[in-house]
């Protein structure tokens, strides 16, 4: 059963949809913040050939899209703020159409409810977490190849007074921007198994959507924001933890009561 989801997704017209959006969201945010950090390609062409005015544009995991090196742009809104509906759409609300024709009576003639459940799970936070890490490490490559400063827009000076997690994430960059796109796409994976949660308890498109986003904004407008977890040095460790916490737990609880509706269901 296992093996069926994962061909059906990866065979599916709209994973090649989701990917291009992601892939297209990542690239303009990088053509974005060059363009905000060099202007033009003459002004380019001089800075990179100075060291002292090199010092001062960005470090390539500044100008990656999560360190959000445009904050506040279309772009970071797009990629961050409505995550899940691009993996609601991509597989997630599969639930909905297999009950509406029908077909779940045919799955559950070839498998039981528990595998079929649980397979649904599986897929939910694996590809949503191999497509987000994937796009982000086409964009970190990307951002590799045009931005070649030093600079953490300033918060690299008088780093001896910042707190404990980014004095830490000022010292080690790289294996920061490398943690956090784990986090993203764990985040991601996440996303995908409460949208495929909510699927199985509300199988209507026009509760399933609102549903997702919905809870998706809760999760991001509270003190230990989801968005902690998607954007490296800016946030301080207890909020970290913090977001990681309620993220889990919540994907949990909702997993556990669709689970369980489901099984006592005539259905899955």
């Amino acid at each position: 059963m296992l093996k069926k989801e994962f061909s059906t997704v990866l065979h599916s017209y709209r994973l090649k949809i989701v990917f291009l959006v992601l892939l297209a969201i990542v690239i303009i945010d990088l053509i974005l913040g060059w363009f905000g950090s060099y202007e033009s390609f003459t002004v380019y062409k001089m800075i990179i050939k100075d060291p002292e005015w090199l010092a001062d544009m960005p470090h390539p995991v500044m100008g990656a899209v999560l360190s959000g090196l445009n904050r506040g742009r279309l772009m970071q809104i797009m990629l961050k703020w409505i995550l899940p509906v691009y993996f609601l759409f991509l597989y997630s609300d599969s639930v909905i159409s297999e009950k509406n024709s029908g077909y779940v009576q045919t799955l559950l003639t070839r498998a039981s409810r528990k595998n079929i459940i649980r397979s649904k799970y599986c897929v939910s936070f694996f590809v949503p977490f191999l497509i987000a890490l994937v796009v982000l490490i086409i964009n970190l490559a990307g951002s590799i190849a045009i931005f070649h400063g030093q600079s953490f827009m300033g918060m690299e000076q008088h780093i001896e007074f910042r707190h404990g997690l980014l004095k830490l994430m000022l010292y080690h960059p790289w294996q920061t921007y490398f943690i956090f796109m784990l986090l993203f796409s764990s985040a991601a994976g996440c996303g995908g198994l409460i949208s495929t949660a909510i699927c199985l308890l509300f199988p209507n498109y026009l509760i399933a959507y609102p549903a997702v986003l919905f809870l998706w904004f809760l999760l991001i407008n509270n003190r230990y924001t989801v968005i902690s977890l998607t954007q490296p040095f800016s946030y301080s460790y207890r909020e970290t933890l913090y977001a990681m916490i309620i993220l889990a737990v919540i994907t949990a609880v909702i997993m556990a009561v669709a689970w369980i509706v489901r099984r006592k269901s005539d259905e899955y």
